[in-house]
């Protein structure tokens, strides 16, 4: 930037220039700060217990409501 002349207008020769080049600037510092800063939502997750609330409940649940026609 510097070469404008005075009274020569801003657009569209620097804000077509810079723009893009601050928008870029600011998806790749967000990206970046996302990958090396994660942000933990709520508590880490037990594997377990998940897997007998949703799998294991589950089957038991299909099992027992079963009704056997003779």
């Amino acid at each position: 930037m510097g070469h404008n002349y005075y009274g020569e207008p801003a657009w569209p020769n620097d804000l077509l220039y810079i723009f893009p080049v601050v928008i870029l600037g600011t998806i790749a510092c967000n990206v970046g700060l996302a990958v090396l800063e994660p942000s933990m939502i709520g508590e880490p997750a037990d594997h377990l217990q998940l897997l007998w609330k949703f799998y294991l409940n589950g089957i038991s649940f299909r099992i027992s409501n079963t009704s056997y026609s003779a």
